[in-house]
């Protein structure tokens, strides 16, 4: 996981310091750009091969343009780094949009033009936070540095209200522009946005998402076609020959695709999970059912011959703070948060360079059991809903008149149902592709989610919602028919039989809402305290 961290103008904290708080995603090394009026962080954790050892922050010998790049592009001819300096020298932004198969957050600086572009892949894998303080642009890949500039500079941290508001709406995930902290702001996916150095203003504003795609029902989609793509896609987010891998693996449908496919296709993937016992009583409530995930787990990586890694779950005293360091803004609950911070634990101690999981195939494919709540299929190719019945229902969740700030709107077409599903996509999915990748990073590892290849999300999001609701019965959304049924092959038994979903959670009062509500105020206030205590260490001469 690398790092790109940075800001416009002159401060009276150096890049150095600056970098420092990031450098834990980069292990092998971090170099600097600086100049009067920009200055770069980069560090580097290395994956794929360099044969011409060029180093980030790039620097053109030609024209003086600056790349710094976190992230990794799966189908580039050649190595990812330079592949991308070729084409942003060009200006070509084109074959990001459709072309190219990858995870990035980028910031390049045409030096002729004095303009920095700011990136973030369509789907935001990578994130990419900033705040605009002073008449100057500050960025990095998480908000730590920033927190640190803010304290230097006297500025209290403190709830951004309206932010805040949009959080609790979305249940706590954090997604698109604004953060429910003050001054701190990141890119949505797939935007783009260029800063004018001289004038000290935004100038330009893109997406990734051009008018050659959009939401629409594939009713012509062949099952054969989508074994393909699924099969290629997947093999190419988790291949990295020579690098050791792992995926975080539970009892469920998705991350086990992705195990399957890994191994069908000679991928050495090692799979990880989190086991919890039961001997806690200070809770009130226990979901029994969540402690058969990491044997379902172990079973399905001893039929597909990968090895295996777990570890017990420790509700250690430290353990919240340190996954809120890791996160560094407020995000979802402990419940779910931890055992994460503490599967990357488990990963991170194994060797592994990059962590695999299976998020958002429920934000595709369907996966959620109050999918059946709002759209029940008439037939194999739409949802009972209209379009305007839709919008009418949607109107009544505050989430979704934010939706506009975070995806552009003709990405919206005729299927109601899958809609819904893009949109989950870029809100709650936003927020997992956050926390995955603050966590996996604060332990050096390199976070990758295979179902949000381009190809692949495009594909699995536009099959018509009747398909993906076929076989459903009471738990219709929870179902999965097109992963259970047409990409079954790849799955063992075990996992195939299972009739709904559980969730990788602790399984203490993992179902209280109440308490998981007041426990994440409570951790608001915690990260904001934390943040108001972020400071860079001192200058070294």
């Amino acid at each position: 996981m690398c790092s790109i961290d940075g800001y416009t103008g002159q401060h009276d904290f150096t890049i150095e310091q600056f970098g420092s708080l990031n450098s834990d995603r980069g292990p092998d090394g971090t170099h600097y750009y600086k100049s009067p009026e920009l200055s770069i962080a980069h560090s580097l954790l290395a994956i794929q091969p360099n044969p011409s050892n060029l180093q980030q922050p790039v620097v053109s010998p030609t024209t003086g343009n600056v790349l710094a790049y976190n992230g990794e592009i799966f189908n580039a001819p050649g190595f990812d780094t330079q592949y991308l300096m070729e084409m942003l020298e060009l200006a070509d932004y084109r074959a990001l949009n459709n072309d190219v198969h990858g995870m990035w957050a980028f910031v390049f600086y045409d030096r002729s033009k004095q303009t920095i572009t700011m990136a973030r892949d369509h789907f935001g894998v990578k994130g990419l936070y900033y705040m605009e303080i002073n008449n100057q642009l500050l960025f990095a890949s998480t908000p730590k540095p920033l927190y640190a500039a803010l304290n230097a500079m006297n500025f209290k941290i403190h709830a951004n209200n309206y932010g805040r508001d949009i959080w609790e709406d979305n249940d706590r995930f954090l997604y698109g522009k604004r953060t429910p902290i003050q001054h701190i702001k990141r890119l949505s996916p797939g935007e783009v946005r260029t800063w004018d150095v001289k004038r000290h203003r935004w100038t330009g504003q893109a997406s990734h998402f051009d008018s050659s795609w959009m939401c629409a029902p594939n009713y012509a989609f062949d099952p054969e076609e989508l074994v393909e793509v699924a099969t290629e896609s997947i093999a190419e987010v988790c291949s990295a020959p020579g690098v050791s891998k792992t995926i975080s693996l539970s009892g469920g449908l998705d991350s086990s695709l992705i195990a399957g496919v890994s191994s069908a296709t000679g991928i050495e993937v090692t799979a990880t999970s989190t086991s919890f016992r039961k001997n806690n009583n200070q809770h009130k409530s226990v979901n029994d059912g969540m402690f058969t995930e990491a044997t379902m787990a172990r079973k399905t990586a001893k039929e597909l011959g990968m090895k295996f890694n777990t570890s017990y779950y420790a509700e250690e005293n430290d353990l919240r703070a340190k996954a809120m360091a890791a996160i560094g803004v407020p995000m979802w609950d402990r419940n779910r948060i931890d055992p994460r911070y503490f599967n990357c634990k488990v990963a991170a101690k194994a060797k592994s360079k990059i962590y695999i999981t299976g998020d958002c195939a429920d934000e595709l494919v369907t996966g959620y059991n109050g999918d059946n709540e709002v759209f029940w299929p008439t037939h194999a190719g739409s949802a009972i809903l209209t379009q305007e019945e839709y919008t009418i229902k949607q109107q009544r969740n505050e989430t979704w008149k934010h939706l506009g700030e975070v995806m552009p709107h003709s990405l919206l077409g005729s299927d109601a149902f899958n809609n819904k599903r893009l949109a989950r996509l870029f809100m709650h999915g936003d927020g997992f592709c956050t926390t995955v990748d603050h966590l996996a990073g604060s332990f050096g590892m390199e976070s990758r989610v295979p179902f949000l290849h381009q190809k692949l999300a495009k594909y699995l999001i536009n099959i018509p919602s009747g398909f993906k609701m076929l076989g459903n019965s009471k738990f219709c959304g929870s179902n999965k028919y097109i992963i259970r049924e047409l990409l079954g092959q790849f799955l063992p038994n075990h996992v195939t039989s299972r009739k709904t979903k559980i969730g990788f959670a602790s399984p203490w009062d993992a179902r209280d809402h109440k308490a998981n509500v007041q426990i994440g105020l409570q951790d608001f206030e915690a990260t904001l305290q934390w943040a108001r205590s972020v400071r860079f260490p001192e200058a070294v001469d």
